[in-house]
C-alpha cells in the first residue's frame, strides 16, 4: 500500500498496487533489472479519496483514475479506466511498461475524470 500525498485534507488516503520486474523479452536475455527489462504494474485499488465532485444532496464524490509513469519519461505510463461517483476505486487492472532501468522512480497519481485535478 501506498500512501498518497497532497490529498486536501487530514484523511489518509492509500493506494494498493503490486509491482513486478520482469526480464527483457530477447534470447538469453540478461538478468532482471538489465537494460530491457519491463515493469507489469497491478493498480487494484484507492481509499480514502477526498470528494473532488460535490452534490448538493450529500456527500460529495469523485470519478477517479490512475496514472503511473516513469518519472523524467512522460512517454511511459499507463492509464486506468476511471470509476464513476465512488471514494474507493477498484480498478484490478494489470499493465506493463518496458525499458525499465534500475533506478527508475514509479509515480502514482490519482485523478478526478470530470476535473483533471489530483484527486
Amino acid at each position: 500500500d501506498l500512501r498518497l500525498m497532497d490529498c486536501g485534507d487530514a484523511a489518509e488516503s492509500m493506494l494498493t498496487v503490486r509491482v513486478e520486474v520482469l526480464p527483457p523479452l530477447l534470447p538469453d536475455a540478461a538478468p532482471v533489472s538489465e537494460e530491457g527489462s519491463r515493469l507489469k504494474i497491478k493498480i487494484i485499488s484507492a481509499k480514502g479519496l477526498r470528494a473532488a465532485d460535490w452534490s448538493l444532496r450529500g456527500k460529495g464524490t469523485s470519478d477517479p483514475y490512475c496514472i503511473c509513469e516513469l518519472k523524467g519519461k512522460p512517454e511511459l505510463q499507463v492509464t486506468t479506466k476511471h470509476i464513476s461517483k465512488t471514494l474507493e476505486p477498484v480498478w484490478d487492472e494489470e499493465h506493463e511498461l518496458p525499458s525499465y532501468e534500475r533506478g527508475d522512480i514509479l509515480q502514482f497519481t490519482v485523478y478526478d475524470y470530470d476535473r483533471g485535478s489530483a484527486a
